[in-house]
């Protein structure tokens, strides 16, 4: 019944933190959350498991909302850049055959761009990645590079996403996987990603950081807490 409770805690953190730039869609999902937060605040856990009703309005509900923010995700990868485009990012991080690279790792799909391939942007100063990227086969490493925020499509990285020494201040809304290491720490980083519901490996981070950790994290990660040590000069 534990796990249950997770699950359910989690999927009402995740139908709570949807933002829409669609009018017409904000206020059906305002009406859905409403209708969730009624049932929700009006009822135990316990009691909602205990009522089939409950559970089948609740499943409702999320279902709709997802299917909601995949719609907008969809729209939002209609303005994914060109292969041409692509190209031009490519040269500007410094590959030598950019035409080569996107023809291999690019993959144009109708829902966005899926690069498989590691992008190592250190000292670079390009300003962001791709727009409609919805998923990296590979890790994403932005030391010392100039790209504050990753693109509002991005879903899925199957590395690691390391952004020690960078100048992110806020991971995507739509982020939910992240295959192996998630590296915060030495970063400006604001704010947890609210729909991160996965990672694979270690969270890497500072101190100071921790209240930005959410308390579900042990659901969330599948490898250790490694909070860095303060270097004593």
């Amino acid at each position: 019944m534990s796990k249950k409770i997770q699950n359910l805690e989690s999927s009402i953190a995740a139908a709570s933190s949807y933002k829409f730039e669609d009018a017409d869609r904000r206020v059906r999902y305002e009406k859905l959350l409403a209708d969730f937060n009624f049932i929700i605040e009006n009822n135990t856990i316990g009691v909602v498991f205990d009522d089939i009703e409950l559970i089948k309005k609740i499943i409702i509900i999320i279902e709709t909302i997802t299917d909601l923010a995949k719609q907008e995700n969809i729209e939002s990868s209609t303005k994914m850049w060109t292969p041409e485009q692509c190209v031009v990012w490519v040269k500007a991080i410094g590959y030598n055959k950019p035409q080569e690279f996107v023809e291999k790792s690019f993959e144009f799909t109708p829902e966005g761009i899926i690069i498989r391939a590691d992008l190592g942007i250190h000292n670079s100063q390009v300003l962001n990645l791709p727009e409609g990227l919805i998923k990296v086969v590979g890790s994403i490493r932005l030391m010392d590079s100039g790209i504050t925020e990753l693109p509002s499509t991005l879903r899925y990285i199957t590395g690691t996403l390391d952004l020690a020494y960078s100048k992110v201040k806020r991971l995507p809304d739509s982020l939910e996987s992240i295959g192996k290491k998630l590296e915060i720490h030495d970063s400006p980083l604001e704010a947890w990603p609210p729909n991160l519901s996965y990672i694979g490996g270690d969270l890497g981070y500072d101190r100071e950081q921790e209240g930005l950790i959410p308390d579900d994290i042990n659901i969330i990660i599948h490898g250790g807490l490694k909070p860095q040590a303060v270097t004593v000069i």
